[in-house]
């Protein structure tokens, strides 16, 4: 074990390599690459571009960009993630006991790589396997893809989602993947993929507030098969109107749709189930757009 003299001559020399480093290629430059695919500096002794050494990398990742590694939390119940940008987060997949979990103010490009990352895996396994069959004809190939059973992940405990703030738009993977037409190729391009909604079986409460969703399939998608679906906040999206919602969450106790674009209550009034619906601050001009509610029980 290095005595306390020992430590600090330790520290100072890796703090000296770190500056000597900064010096030789223009120091403030590291941070101007940081949005970089190839991060390069640009040194201030010569117009050369000057790779950064790897210890240069390693200090700028945990500054800028540090790994919140879920994995190290296998039991953990309650996640809440408050202005951590989602790309952060790995092996979210990772929480087999996960029963609610919140994340606010972060950027979601894409929802299924945030909760699902071993689908990656699982589309290798599958293009691996399709890559073994191609003696086959095509037909067989078509046949092959549809038996085909891959063991997607999903999360049986959680029962309460809260994803507000997130910038959440019509490209974030909502409505999953379709199913390939059939040709010679197509079992290339990988398996279906649910909508990510389905792979919360037991899901009570969903919160998509504050978000950037106007298509009500894409809102809605993956909620028909979630048995337990009592209450969903979709307030302050850019929904305009409500017309096949039933198809989607006839059990639906709870809606809340303020601060969109709604101008009539159309497909609402089929709602049979539903106790509590708040549409303030909605497009609602004429009380004749809503009296279709009032028949509800």
């Amino acid at each position: 074990i290095a005595s306390i003299p020992e430590r600090q001559s330790i520290s100072s020399r890796i703090l000296s390599k770190f500056s000597s480093d900064q010096a030789s290629v223009g120091g403030d430059d590291l941070d101007d690459a940081s949005c970089a695919t190839t991060p390069t500096l640009v040194s201030t002794r010569s117009d050369k571009e000057v790779p950064i050494t790897a210890f240069q990398r390693y200090y700028h990742k945990i500054q800028h960009k540090p790994e919140v590694n879920m994995a190290l939390f296998p039991h953990a119940t309650k996640v809440i993630i408050d202005g951590i940008p989602p790309g952060w987060v790995s092996n979210l997949d990772q929480l087999k006991h996960l029963e609610m979990f919140q994340m606010e103010k972060g950027c979601i490009l894409d929802i299924n790589e945030l909760f699902f990352p071993s689908d990656k895996m699982i589309t290798s396994l599958h293009k691996s396997n399709c890559v073994e069959t191609t003696e086959i004809s095509s037909a067989e190939n078509v046949k092959f893809q549809s038996e085909e059973r891959l063991p997607y992940f999903q999360f049986d405990s959680l029962s309460k989602l809260r994803l507000s703030n997130c910038a959440i738009g019509e490209t974030a993977g909502l409505r999953g993947r379709p199913k390939n037409k059939p040709s010679s190729d197509s079992f290339f391009k990988g398996p279906t993929r649910l909508p990510p909604m389905s792979r919360f079986p037991n899901l009570v409460s969903l919160n998509l507030s504050h978000n950037e969703l106007f298509k009500t399939k894409s809102a809605l998608a993956g909620l028909s098969s979630l048995p337990f679906l009592s209450s969903i906040n979709l307030s302050h999206n850019r929904l305009t109107n409500m017309d096949i919602v039933f198809l989607h969450i006839g059990n639906i106790k709870e809606l809340i749709l303020s601060g969109n674009e709604i101008s009539s209550t159309n497909g609402l009034d089929r709602l049979f189930s539903l106790e509590r619906l708040s549409l303030d601050d909605n497009k609602i001009q004429h009380i004749t757009n809503i009296a279709g509610i009032a028949k509800l029980p």
